[in-house]
């Protein structure tokens, strides 16, 4: 049983909190993809107008579930170091779409994509 629970524990698989958070992320970007206009962004920034920031955040996350899933399935350092490397690159992602997301909710975005981003960069592949 011992030898369970430290395989568990040694386990880098993104928390239940970081789940939350993700969600939360996730549900923030529904909302604005949801609820954003039509016309142009003339900052350029983030496009946020016609909705293609939307592919490149799902593109990203898709990728990390499935690095996830991979070392879920083969917990060896190359898949933890991929795992976290996705996470990583899903932050940056989110990162580039501030612009898109409604000023009363930016605050609670920032500090859910604060509190990710240090989970994952916490994560050991050793």
């Amino acid at each position: 049983m011992e030898t369970l629970k430290a395989n568990f524990e040694k386990r880098a698989i993104p928390s239940f909190t970081t789940k939350v958070k993700l969600t939360l992320i996730s549900s923030c970007i529904a909302f604005v993809a949801l609820t954003s206009c039509g016309g142009d962004d003339d900052s350029g920034a983030a496009n946020c107008g016609n909705g293609l920031w939307t592919l490149s955040v799902r593109s990203e996350l898709n990728n990390w579930f499935s690095a996830a899933q991979a070392y879920a399935g083969d917990q060896t350092t190359i898949n933890c170091q991929n795992n976290k490397s996705a996470g990583q690159a899903y932050i940056k992602a989110l990162e580039g779409i501030k612009a898109c997301v409604p000023n009363l909710s930016l605050a609670d975005f920032e500090q859910a994509l604060e509190e990710a981003k240090i989970e994952i960069n916490a994560i050991s592949c050793n």
